[in-house]
C-alpha cells in the first residue's frame, strides 16, 4: 500500500511539472517595436502589459484576441495559464511575484487564459492569473462582478516585423541598346 502512495506522488509530481513549467525558466528577450518574445515556449508578448486595459468577461476577451490587429498581426490569442506562470518567480520568503522586467505595467489586475477549468451549471470555467501574487483564480465567462479580467494577447512565433512594399521604384529598362562608334 505505501508503494502505491508514493509511486501515486510521484506520478502526481511529474503531470504537474509538465503542467507547470519551471518558475525560473522564463527567457524573455526585448525584440523591439513593442514586443517581447519568449525563446522556451516560441510566444511573442507585448511589453507593455496594459496596451488592452479593457476589463471584460472570458467570452468578450477570446473574442477580443481573436479579432485583434495589431502592428501588423492579426494572429493573436489569450495565452495558456502555463504561459503566464513561466514569468513569476518566488522571492526569498517564497511569495510568487512577477519578474517585472522587461514587462511594463504588469500590475494590479488580473489577466485571463485560455486554459479551461472546470464546468460548473452549465458553464465552463477558464482560469485568470494575477501577476501580483501568482495565483489563479477560475471564473465563468461571465462579464458580472469579479468575473472579469485584462486581456493580454499572445501570440505563437517569433515577431518577425512586416516591412512595407518600397514606394513605387523607378522601373529598370528591359534592353538596352548599345551603340559603338
Amino acid at each position: 500500500m505505501k508503494q502505491l502512495f508514493t509511486k501515486g506522488l510521484v506520478s502526481l509530481a511529474l503531470v504537474g511539472s509538465l503542467v507547470v513549467p519551471s518558475l525560473a525558466s522564463a527567457n524573455l528577450i526585448d525584440v523591439g517595436n513593442g514586443f517581447l518574445y519568449e525563446t522556451h515556449l516560441d510566444v511573442t508578448f507585448l511589453k507593455d502589459a496594459d496596451t488592452f486595459p479593457n476589463m471584460l468577461g472570458h467570452a468578450a476577451a477570446v473574442t477580443f484576441a481573436a479579432n485583434l490587429d495589431f502592428k501588423g498581426f492579426d494572429d493573436w490569442r489569450l495565452p495558456t495559464l502555463a504561459e503566464l506562470y513561466n514569468h513569476i518567480t518566488a522571492d526569498t520568503s517564497g511569495i510568487f511575484v512577477h519578474q517585472p522586467d522587461p514587462f511594463i505595467n504588469l500590475d494590479g489586475h488580473k489577466r485571463w487564459t485560455s486554459t479551461f477549468s472546470h464546468t460548473f451549471a452549465g458553464n465552463p470555467y477558464y482560469w485568470t492569473f494575477d501577476f501580483d501574487n501568482g495565483g489563479a483564480c477560475a471564473g465563468p465567462p461571465s462579464s458580472e462582478g469579479c468575473h472579469i479580467a485584462e486581456v493580454m494577447p499572445v501570440r505563437d512565433g517569433y515577431p518577425v516585423i512586416p516591412t512595407p512594399d518600397p514606394p513605387n521604384p523607378i522601373p529598370e529598362p528591359s534592353t538596352i541598346l548599345l551603340w559603338y562608334c
